[in-house]
């Protein structure tokens, strides 16, 4: 039995990713890969490991499914450029937005097409390791119903796990992956500055920081528990004012002020210590 085709319009990191692991799983047959430069889409070619770069739209055989792979702010400018041709009529088409939802790609309701949006919840940066890493990543998908569907196959047969997702909550949803992946490196560096800026070498204050860092992520992966330690979670007052005299007129004293503020609702203390933790905290 022959595969289904698949075209990309836009083939950035994600799209490349999701390309090759459909491509190696016997998911798809990669056709047409269209991207802003004609060598960007030999590059995408050549990682996935099939595929036929094209120079225009013009170009584009018809396929069964079509992915945009573009930045969030290109994909209505692709929906207006593809809706004029007739290779699109009553495809299956879907996006890779996080933040946007199915609804951008509307207008090609009126070419009988079924639209959805596909995100995994993973770093792409860098697509030789997403590849290997995409194995138990949670998809979050939204659309028409028989498309979301069968998107449901084509995430499980490479070993996704799936996630049906309202229109509406896609920008909550995309704003809580940023908390959970970008965020974290941002509270990363604070830790591994100021580690570095009282003497240790880079290498170890990054060992330091991950160490602790991949240790609380497991533990709150196996308890489903927020495991809390340190000052806060003992109600040591005299420790956090060491803490908060250390980071006066730093960068680092207003996260470390607005973090505590949230994490101590977690502490298990009494109210009065709590409450003189908060109005310290507040002070500075």
């Amino acid at each position: 039995m022959s595969l289904p085709k698949i075209s990309f319009l836009g083939c950035g990191r994600l799209g490349k990713t999701l390309a090759k692991l459909w491509y190696k799983n016997l998911v798809f047959q990669i056709q047409d890969i269209l991207t802003q430069t004609y060598n960007s889409a030999v590059d995408a070619r050549n990682f996935i490991g099939s595929g036929r770069p094209v120079k225009s739209y013009k170009d584009i055989v018809s396929s069964d499914w079509f992915c945009i792979a573009t930045n969030d702010i290109q994909i209505s400018n692709i929906v207006k450029k593809i809706k004029k041709f007739n290779f699109i009529k009553g495809k299956k088409i879907i996006h890779f937005s996080g933040c946007l939802s199915s609804y951008v790609l509307n207008p090609l309701k009126k070419m009988n097409c079924e639209i959805a949006s596909l995100h995994p919840a993973l770093s792409f940066s860098q697509p030789e390791f997403a590849y290997y890493q995409f194995p138990g990543t949670y998809c979050t998908v939204e659309g028409d119903l028989s498309l979301v569907l069968r998107i449901r196959e084509i995430i499980e047969k490479i070993g996704g796990k799936f996630l049906h997702i309202n229109a509406q909550d896609k920008p909550a949803y995309h704003t809580a992956c940023c908390f959970s992946s970008n965020f974290i490196y941002s509270l990363m560096q604070y830790s591994i500055s100021i580690l570095i800026n009282i003497g240790f070498s880079k290498k170890k204050a990054k060992n330091l920081s991950v160490s602790i860092l991949s240790k609380s992520l497991d533990s709150l992966k196996k308890t489903n528990k927020i495991l809390l330690t340190g000052p806060i979670n003992r109600g040591d007052i005299n420790i956090i004012k060491k803490h908060i005299k250390t980071l006066k007129n730093t960068i680092w004293s207003k996260p470390y002020r607005m973090l505590s503020l949230e994490i101590i609702h977690y502490a298990s203390i009494q109210r009065k210590k709590k409450k003189n933790i908060i109005n310290l905290l507040k002070k500075f």
